[in-house]
């Protein structure tokens, strides 16, 4: 988007703007700057179907780590890989307001798996996470996931990829949801 910078500028200037969707706007890293500023005032932000790459993930993890208002963010089908999600994983560790994360069609691989299993057993507002739709996400990978839910009470929704779905998985899931101390847990396979 050619006037991003202004866009931003705008919303950070009054705060009054608290639910933006920019979705298909072929943003890219360069615009990655001015979307972390904007997450300072945001609510919730949907930049889904864009290029933000490895790179633009990596600079708007910054606005995720200290942003203490928004609390949903999807980056569907952002072209993020395992770095990426590294990053925005790191952030979600410190982040205290985000309870909803849509990372769905990426290629997050298994270390960006491994880094999100980090992340939720040290984050206690995240209540939403969609991972489905990546191919790189294999039951290795959703099993490292599920296993950390054995540490985080507040994820209450999870979408898997179909294709991480195995006996092994499943049987995580049912040890999971019959712990004590836990709101109830909804796994989907899509």
């Amino acid at each position: 988007i050619t006037n991003l910078k202004n866009i931003s500028t705008a919303v950070t200037a009054t705060c009054t703007v608290k639910v933006l969707h920019m979705n298909n706007n072929n943003i890219t890293s360069h615009d990655a700057v001015a979307i972390s500023d904007m997450m300072s005032c945001l609510e919730e932000l949907n930049i889904t179907n864009n290029k933000l790459g490895d790179h633009g993930a990596e600079l708007i993890s910054k606005g995720i780590t200290n942003t203490k208002t928004l609390r949903a963010l999807s980056v569907s089908g952002n072209k993020i890989g395992s770095s990426g999600t590294t990053a925005i994983a790191n952030a979600l560790t410190n982040n205290t307001s985000l309870e909803e994360l849509q990372m769905d069609w990426n290629a997050i691989g298994q270390d960006g798996a491994i880094a999100i299993a980090e992340a939720i057993t040290n984050n206690k507002t995240l209540r939403k996470l969609l991972l489905c739709g990546d191919a790189t996400i294999d039951e290795e990978s959703a099993t490292i996931i599920l296993a950390s839910l054995h540490c985080n009470n507040t994820i209450t929704e999870l979408v898997l990829p179909q294709r991480a779905r195995t006996t092994c998985a499943v049987k995580e899931v049912d040890e999971i949801s019959t712990r004590h101390n836990r709101e109830p847990l909804r796994i989907q396979w899509w």
